[in-house]
């Protein structure tokens, strides 16, 4: 199919007098993710596979393990229109992103007070606001501190307390300079 096509494209092959060396480039996995806006709504879709880093004592990653079920779209409240998507990293640190879009869940319904009241009013909050918690939740607190590599994308979808247009937020994280 299309993919093999590309591989084929993709290798090359250096001539020396002597010798032949064909040269592969390296095969990231990657996520396919849809968020569609339209008039009534959002729709989300990602396929099933995450990519986990397995780390030796130190932290130094040694392999990768792939996993067929992972969650990559979320309830970011249980009550509420605001759902979550993510691509990139399938970790930080030793928690898999899905478990920590749960822990934000648990800090956006109240349920988890711990590190302060995050509980979204549900009169008066804005998708803007919950991204900006998002961000907080996974760059402040985990990816900065983790010092994490590579690029988490993630996308805060639905509607706002007083709003009856969808919206769509987009959040990059990354370690490159900015």
């Amino acid at each position: 199919g299309h993919a093999l096509e590309r591989r084929r494209r993709l290798m090359l092959t250096l001539q020396h007098p002597r010798e032949r060396v064909a040269c592969r480039p390296t095969l990231r996995p990657v996520t396919v993710g849809v968020a569609v806006k339209v008039f009534d709504g959002i729709v989300l879709a990602a396929d099933s596979a995450t990519t986990l880093d397995l780390q030796d004592v130190h932290g130094n990653v040694v392999d990768h393990q792939v996993y067929n079920n992972a969650h990559k779209v979320f309830q970011l409240h249980r009550d509420l229109p605001i759902a979550g998507m993510t691509y990139g990293l399938g970790q930080i640190g030793p928690a898999s992103i899905s478990t920590l879009a749960k822990d934000l869940r648990r800090r956006l319904m109240g349920v988890d007070k711990s590190k302060g009241d995050w509980s979204v009013d549900p009169d008066t909050y804005t998708l803007e606001k919950v991204a900006d918690q998002v961000v907080a939740h996974l760059h402040t607190e985990l990816y900065q501190p983790l010092k994490a590599q590579g690029e988490l994308g993630f996308i805060v979808a639905g509607y706002s307390a007083d709003s009856d247009q969808s919206e769509l937020w987009h959040i990059t994280i990354d370690s490159s300079p900015a």
